[in-house]
């Protein structure tokens, strides 16, 4: 594709894009690149508590210079590669972030705990017991 622009500038047609058929067809009838296709998603509300983590643009570029070589090892077949291009969410995965998972066995099963640099969040039973427990009876003081 010459002008990247069209591709840019039609992000509501990108995101119309749900099935794995209709971004492949994305790639071979409209010469569409993966940075034309993943530049809506860098737009998306980083504030959202759906996202554990996600790409900034200079790792995305990273991961399409990647994708690129891989393409131009396989001799440039990019039918080699079922998802190219293809944007996805890894749900329930914390080591992509870069997060780490631990037992502990002074926890109840069902708790916990999270501890990073930017804090700490407490979500064991008993804790998720006792916000629960204020949340009820601040609902039943507020009942005539």
């Amino acid at each position: 594709m010459t002008s990247k622009t069209p591709l840019r500038r039609s992000a509501a047609s990108l995101g119309s894009c749900r099935t794995l058929p209709e971004w492949q067809q994305l790639y071979k009838t409209q010469g569409a690149s993966p940075a034309d296709a993943q530049a809506p998603f860098l737009d998306l509300d980083a504030a959202d508590p759906a996202w554990i983590a996600r790409l900034d643009a200079a790792r995305l570029q990273s991961q399409l210079a990647a994708l690129a070589a891989r393409v131009e090892e396989a001799g440039g077949k990019r039918d080699a590669f079922p998802l190219y291009g293809v944007p996805f969410v890894v749900k329930d995965n914390i080591d992509v972030a870069g997060w780490a998972l631990h037992a502990d066995t002074s926890m109840l099963p069902g708790g916990c705990r999270v501890v990073s640099a930017g804090g700490e969040l407490d979500a064991t039973r008993p804790s998720r017991l006792g916000l629960l427990n204020r949340s009820v009876e601040r609902t039943l003081d507020e009942q005539p």
